[in-house]
Order: C-alpha cells, then structure tokens, then sequence
C-alpha cells in the first residue's frame, strides 16, 4: 500500500492467448522527495502455468 494520497493506476488493452497475456498500464503519482509528478507508462506481459503467473515483465521508457 502507498503513503501516497494522489497514486493512481489506470490500465487498458488488455489481451489474452493460451498461456500468455498483455496489457498496458500506467501510474500517476507524486515523488515524495521533490514534489514532482510522475507519470509511467508501461507495458506489461504474463507468462501462466496450472492458473498461477510464472512470469510477468514490465517494458517501459526509464527516461521518459
């Protein structure tokens, strides 16, 4: 759970096939030690076995 009062999260296009699934997500929230506002924008994929995740990897833009 975040501390943070104005965290957000807002996720779409979200896709399914078999074992493996997608979607794309993004976090709004303001960093605590300068105040400034973050947006991530980040696509996600999953890997599934017998109904559990066994691997999910996040892409994103570190700069941006």
């Amino acid at each position: 759970m975040t501390k943070n009062k104005d965290f957000k999260v807002v996720y779409s296009n979200i896709k399914t096939n078999g074992n493996n699934a997608s979607a794309h997500w993004e976090a709004f929230f303001t960093f605590s030690k300068t105040g400034r506002k973050v947006h991530n924008k980040i696509d996600a994929s999953f890997e599934f076995k017998d109904g559990l995740i066994i691997k999910h990897t996040d892409g994103f833009n570190l700069h941006k």
